[in-house]
């Protein structure tokens, strides 16, 4: 088992490994002193009780704190390899529209080697599509047998082309080819991931587009959005053959490297004489595009497999958390609950066994009573620090859980604010790219431009770039008077003609240059049926750069957004919900359970997240929520816009339950005996609820697990039912009943047989068994109320230290007689 392998690398696992070995060394002593001592106290059954339970814990917390980072990876991972495969999508769909840009196909109908001046105009004209598309480093023009007519780069790098990418340019069935290896036009040296596709017209090839894509520039942009300085994990891009592409560490794993692809949650590897625990993820296929076949293969030094960043340390949470965590069977997995439940159904047999030796103490003859005395003291305390340790374990194995839950949310809203981000940056390239269209300047720059019979060209070319860019609702050309001449969706053909009363058509009238743009805020828009959407918009610019009109590219934000969201929650908890807000928590998108408009009932600080994001449990609408939160940063020179993403892990209801607090030990409230005492009254304490009761000792017998209680087919009045001790039903009192008139019996309590002075049995059910102290008979007080079933208390030594109660059995049968 991978965790078991591991464990020896997880700290907290070695820690509570020796923690549990120096206790379990003790009770080893403790069983045989027990034994020696003939006080009837059987450590046998504890210590194995204590022993299976410390292997499960070990194991559990070794596989959780191991998960926790597998989370991690396997996030990291994921998130990167889909992020890439995203934005190489969008080449594909970038490479076919290049290759139908008129200048192109005008400069290749033209006698071939072009003139200076050709060139010079062509030239620019790429300039003009990498300032926009700045994910492309450099642009070919072939002729279709390879001859580089053009490179953007500079002087070819050769006059012709062999590549097998030519003849596949060429005669490829696909919208695009796309290779990556060393290619003789961008100098053969290393390897380029190029796009390349024929540019046609009139039934025949005129030459080729060559697109190289910024591929190490981008991913190094992945690389630092998922790690920090301090992560030990290195991510890696791998080509099917498992050898490294790409590389967050070359010091560690260069690129040229081979790694076996990881078919299993996760496996340990070696590289260099180190070993690695490693994950490897494939792409999810984005509208059918999987990428060129490549892989990300995660890894991190199995000796740091626990410095992950979503380090648990300062997790703390509240009790009232914690119990909505533990009922959460989806979060909090059944075998993890069993845990705490063994533990303290093992401490409350151990709290019973030490109870009643106290007890038989005395009524047993031949054994050094002060010896046993000590002995059990002794062993009542090694249990409270046994269970102190599991306690801090579980509590520890709680924080790894929800921690995980924690990093998972807020990965989740960095990949759907990082899609968002990435997405409309695309936007805003097309929409200036697109101003750029010689075919719609010319007709807003003649001089019969707006409305006309000839609109009907520019019409069809706004429904073809609307139906290969399905992201668009709807893409709309206007002239300098913000009058609509064009749209690409019939629904819009009513507005024709009409004039733009929207702010955002000005505002593009008066951008300054190619490179700009202009986005509308998130608004109704009556080209998107009065839904809130984006409206990007560039100007469009004659020949000598005078204004013309503007195109804006209406976002089809309603399907859009909610895929993102729904990519983002691909991996997450059942019931998980995502959202994308606005900066004053209005909802722009969502999942589930808002609507576009709500506003979300969430602190100020998380609409305000630090750069690195956010993570906390909140409670909302009575559920708590463990909630991850990032802004938007933009991607490349894009700056994004205001929005939030929201990932939110249901952990469990609020509830009104109260967990009662432990009421402070007897040693620290009971005035006990001092050495000049002459008389003393050993009393056998317990709980019910809130309240602190004890019955001398000299009167108990013993105490049962309630489990034994056998309940009366009818109701009466503070009965609970009866137990059977030494062949005789005996029947059992609800103290909570006759103290506060509700009852809180339960099969986790315990039962109490007490003798009365007339021989008889009566049992006492109780909430939980305390100490059995000496006090001193002066520190007794007799108690007046007649009514009450407690005749006397303990006076404790200091002023505000709560009250010990005596319980008359006498008055308990009494009560119960109608008395």
């Amino acid at each position: 088992m991978l965790a078991d392998k591991l464990s020896v690398h997880i700290q907290s696992v070695r820690l509570y490994r020796e923690r549990l070995a120096t206790l379990q060394a003790v009770w080893d002593n403790l069983s045989l002193l027990s034994q020696m001592s003939g006080d009837s106290t059987d450590m046998h059954a504890t210590r194995t009780a204590f022993e299976q339970l410390s292997v499960t814990l070990l194991q559990r917390l070794a596989a959780e704190s191991l998960n926790k980072t597998l989370q991690s990876m396997h996030g990291r991972a994921q998130v990167a390899i889909d992020v890439l495969v995203r934005n190489l999508f969008e080449r594909t769909a970038d490479i076919g529209f290049i290759c139908a840009d008129q200048e192109v196909q005008q400069f290749l109908l033209q006698p071939q080697p072009a003139s200076d001046e050709q060139q010079r105009l062509l030239r620019k004209r790429f300039a003009e599509y990498v300032a926009k598309y700045s994910v492309y480093e450099d642009v070919a023009l072939l002729a279709p047998d390879g001859t580089v007519l053009l490179q953007l780069s500079g002087e070819p790098m050769v006059a012709r082309s062999t590549d097998p990418l030519v003849k596949a340019a060429v005669t490829s069935n696909a919208a695009y080819v796309e290779c990556f290896r060393r290619i003789d036009v961008f100098g053969g040296q290393i390897a380029s991931l190029v796009y390349a596709y024929r540019v046609a017209a009139a039934n025949r090839t005129l030459g080729i587009v060559c697109l190289k894509f910024r591929l190490q520039d981008e991913v190094q942009g992945i690389f630092r959005k998922l790690l920090n300085a301090q992560d030990w994990l290195v991510l890696t891009f791998v080509d099917a053959d498992g050898v490294v592409l790409a590389s967050s560490d070359v010091w560690q794993i260069p690129v040229g490297a081979q790694f076996p692809v990881v078919k299993t949650e996760g496996a340990v590897v070696r590289f260099a004489g180190r070993e690695y625990l490693a994950v490897t993820h494939a792409a999810k296929a984005f509208q059918g595009y999987a990428g060129p076949g490549w892989t990300c293969h995660a890894l991190i030094p199995v000796e740091q497999v626990c410095n992950a960043e979503t380090s648990a340390a300062a997790l703390t949470l509240p009790p009232q958390t914690l119990a909505a965590v533990r009922r959460n069977a989806l979060v909090f997995a059944a075998q993890l609950q069993k845990i705490p439940q063994q533990a303290e159904g093992i401490q409350r047999e151990l709290n019973r066994a030490v109870w009643n030796g106290h007890i038989h103490i005395g009524t047993r003859a031949g054994i050094n009573h002060a010896f046993s005395k000590v002995l059990l003291r002794e062993i009542s305390h090694t249990g409270r620090k046994t269970q102190e340790v599991f306690e801090q374990s579980v509590s520890e194995l709680e924080r790894t859980v929800v921690s995980a839950i924690l990093y998972s949310s807020r990965t989740a809203a960095a990949l759907a604010v990082d899609i968002l981000d990435r997405n409309l940056y695309e936007r805003a390239n097309d929409c200036r790219w697109w101003a750029l269209d010689r075919r719609l300047v010319n007709h807003l720059g003649s001089a019969d431009g707006g409305v006309t019979t000839k609109s009907a060209e520019v019409t069809q070319v706004l429904r073809r770039i609307n139906e290969l860019y399905t992201v668009y609702h709807t893409l709309v050309l206007f002239d300098v008077h913000c009058k609509v001449v064009a749209v690409s969706n019939e629904q819009g053909d009513a507005l024709l003609g009409t004039v733009l009363p929207e702010a955002w058509a000005q505002a593009t009238l008066s951008l300054p240059n190619s490179q700009s743009y202009h986005v509308s805020a998130f608004e109704p828009s009556q080209f998107y049926t009065q839904q809130n959407t984006w409206v990007y918009t560039a100007a469009l610019r004659s020949t000598v750069g005078r204004v013309v009109g503007g195109i804006g590219i209406v976002f089809d934000a309603t399907p859009q957004l909610r895929a993102m969201l729904d990519d983002a929650l691909m991996n997450m908890h059942p019931g998980s919900l995502a959202v994308f807000v606005s900066r004053n928590g209005r909802v722009l998108a969502a999942t589930a359970r808002y609507q576009p408009g709500d506003v979300l009932n969430v602190d100020r600080e998380l609409l305000a997240p630090p750069p690195e994001g956010d993570a906390r449990i909140i409670a909302l609408d009575g559920t708590y929520y463990a909630i991850g939160v990032q802004a938007g940063a933009g991607y490349r020179e894009y700056p994004g816009i205001q929005v939030l993403a929201m990932v939110m892990v249901p952990l469990g209801e609020v509830t009104d339950t109260h967990l009662p607090a432990r009421i402070a030990s007897a040693e620290q409230m009971t005035a006990r005996r001092s050495t000049t005492d002459t008389e003393y009254l050993e009393l056998a304490t317990f709980y019910v609820g809130m309240h602190w009761l004890s019955v001398p000792s000299a009167c108990v017998l013993e105490a049962m697990n309630a489990d034994k209680l056998h309940t009366l087919p009818e109701k009466v009045r503070g009965r609970a039912g009866y137990v059977m001790f030494d062949g005789q039903a005996v029947m059992v009192v609800d103290l909570a009943m006759l103290l506060d008139g509700a009852s809180r019996a339960s099969r986790s309590g315990e039962v109490v047989l007490v003798r009365a002075a007339d021989g008889k049995l009566l049992g006492l059910l109780v909430d939980s068994l305390g100490e059995i102290p000496q006090v001193s008979v002066a520190a007794v007080l007799p108690m007046s109320d007649l009514r009450a079933i407690t005749d006397r208390m303990v006076r404790g030594e200091q002023a505000d230290a709560p009250l010990l109660m005596i319980v008359s059995v006498e008055r308990v049968v009494a009560a119960m007689n109608g008395g």
